[in-house]
């Protein structure tokens, strides 16, 4: 008999993956780590009958943590709703909740689009309530000298709460919740360079139906329909395979027959038009490549196809539905790799779904408080570092969307800058430092003169670098065009034509830190680009 341990996952640093999830294999690695720790095991686990069964097995099969807001369990957003057109674009104007129907139940006509505004969402006061997980993506430089040393990793951001499902055999359930309640742990890659930590609770050890109670979903009994319909939702991605080894873009007939003890059927005569044929297979499915890694090969694993989580598959059926046979085979799920979390399915889910809206946080009550003048200045000090590090984080933004980048209108890429001297690189590094310090100093006025005078005094060897827009370039300008650039009432937002979301600011009444101006921000993010350039290979001493 399985039982399904509840696990609590709060992001305390950033975790490195390009998914919007934590992938079961993640947590999988991060779990066994944890028990051969625990447990001071030196041999080869997978040379041993009992380690073989408890952590490799699929005795413990470890879900993809998906998204929790409060107490709101998110689950992958499902392919089968629709909205119109203008709702939609209404949707992406003004946020505000639009109808939607679905495929499987109602008739979708011309002019309607699929909502795919997030990959998930929470099923909630009749209505689908799509979430958004923070993504970061930071620039690194490694040690090599004789290569191009710059790269990046794209991250899930801290600060977000996450929940995973262990399910285990009976007696294996308490000895996972000892190996994790209450732990900081390490998940995915590049723990070194600072990611991956987390905290990590067991909420508790629960059987199938109170599990699949925190979806919000049930069993949808509806028997209305004259042709009884058989509906599977993929609650992960799933890798199907026929007794060759061939990939599968659907669930075989033969295996929900065999599972579900009934007759599968794709179409059907018509009742008024017997010389017409009803189809009854309809399908609402992506397809993905999902790729790995085996740490203990230390290689990649090969790529495969799989079924996207949220893809729903509709069938005809002849027979009865047995509720049991349903549970089982959901505990069962299908395909490979299910002790990674995949192949999960839900059976005819109820979807209780009358509009798409934008998830939205409870209200936090808020209250005055009187801090005396010490407070005060610590928490002063801890907004301006705060402040810091959003807009510095900003910034990095702009670096990372814009070195792939191109410009609206010449479509010329936004930062070119591949051969310019690392001499200028630390002359132009310098000007802007001098800037931000007169600026301190002085004021915005003599801080643009500074940059100005750099600008207008240029000998004509290096002013024909500054000039040459064709090789060098920082966001289709010329090096010496963006220097005017800067130092006009242009915005950043303007000079580098980005849509990254404004930064937030803290609001403390009483309490003032340091924000920076517009032009503050242009100085910095112009000394930061050529900070990362001048850590790649090349560009003339």
């Amino acid at each position: 008999m399985s039982k399904f341990v509840l696990v609590d996952i709060k992001t305390k640093g950033p975790i490195k993956t390009d998914l919007s999830y934590i992938s079961g294999s993640a947590i999988r690695g991060t779990y066994i780590n944890s028990y051969i720790k625990k447990n001071k095991i030196k041999e080869d686990i997978s040379l041993n009958k009992e380690y073989r069964r408890k952590l490799l097995s699929n005795s413990i099969r470890f879900f993809d943590a998906y998204p929790k807001i409060d107490e709101d369990y998110s689950i992958p957003t499902p392919l089968c709703f629709y909205a119109t057109k203008d709702n939609i674009k209404k949707f992406s104007r003004d946020k505000e909740p639009i109808d939607v129907v679905d495929e499987f139940k109602d008739t979708v006509g011309e002019g309607y689009q699929r909502v795919n505004k997030s990959e998930f969402s929470i099923i909630k006061d009749k209505n689908l309530n799509l979430i958004s997980i923070k993504k970061v993506e930071n620039l690194h430089n490694c040690k090599q000298i004789e290569k191009e040393n710059i790269f990046r990793y794209e991250a899930i951001d801290k600060n977000q709460d996450f929940y995973t499902i262990i399910q285990c055999d009976d007696d294996l359930a308490n000895e996972v919740k000892s190996c994790l309640d209450n732990q900081v742990l390490y998940i995915g890659g590049s723990k070194s360079s600072g990611y991956g930590r987390c905290e990590i609770n067991v909420e508790g050890i629960f059987d199938y139906k109170d599990i699949k109670s925190k979806y919000n979903i049930s069993l949808d009994d509806d028997k209305s329909d004259k042709v009884k319909k058989l509906n599977v939702f993929f609650m992960s991605d799933t890798i199907i395979k026929d007794e060759l080894g061939n990939l599968q873009s659907t669930i075989p007939d033969e295996l929900l027959e065999k599972k579900l003890g009934v007759k599968i059927i794709k179409e059907k005569q018509k009742e008024d038009n017997p010389k017409e044929i009803e189809k009854l297979y309809k399908a609402s499915i992506i397809s993905k490549d999902v790729k790995g890694y085996n740490a203990m090969w230390k290689c990649k694993v090969s790529s495969e196809t799989a079924i996207k989580a949220g893809s729903v598959i509709t069938y005809g059926y002849k027979g009865e539905l047995d509720e049991e046979k349903i549970e089982q085979f959901e505990i069962e799920g299908i395909g490979s790799r299910k002790n990674e979390g995949f192949g999960r399915i839900l059976i005819n889910p109820k979807f209780d779904v009358k509009k798409c809206a934008i998830y939205t946080e409870k209200e936090i009550e808020r209250k005055t408080v009187d801090l005396s003048e010490d407070s005060k200045v610590l928490m002063q000090s801890m907004l301006n570092n705060i402040v810091k590090e959003r807009e510095n984080e900003y910034l990095t933004n702009i670096i990372v969307e814009s070195l792939d980048g191109y410009a609206k209108e010449s479509k010329r890429r936004k930062i070119k800058l591949k051969g310019f001297p690392n001499s200028q690189k630390g002359r132009f590094i310098t000007v802007m430092k001098d800037a931000l310090d007169i600026l301190r100093k002085d004021g915005e006025k003599a801080s643009k003169e500074k940059v100005s005078e750099f600008k207008d005094g240029l000998k004509t060897k290096t002013k024909y670098i500054y000039e040459n827009r064709s090789e060098y370039n920082l966001f289709d300008l010329s090096i010496k065009d963006y220097l005017a650039e800067i130092i006009t009432d242009k915005s950043l937002k303007e000079i580098t034509e980005t849509d990254i979301e404004d930064i937030k600011y803290p609001e403390v009444k009483g309490v003032n830190y340091h924000k920076s101006s517009d032009y503050e921000m242009k100085l910095k993010l112009s000394k930061m680009i050529m900070e990362y350039k001048i850590r790649e290979k090349g560009g003339k001493k």
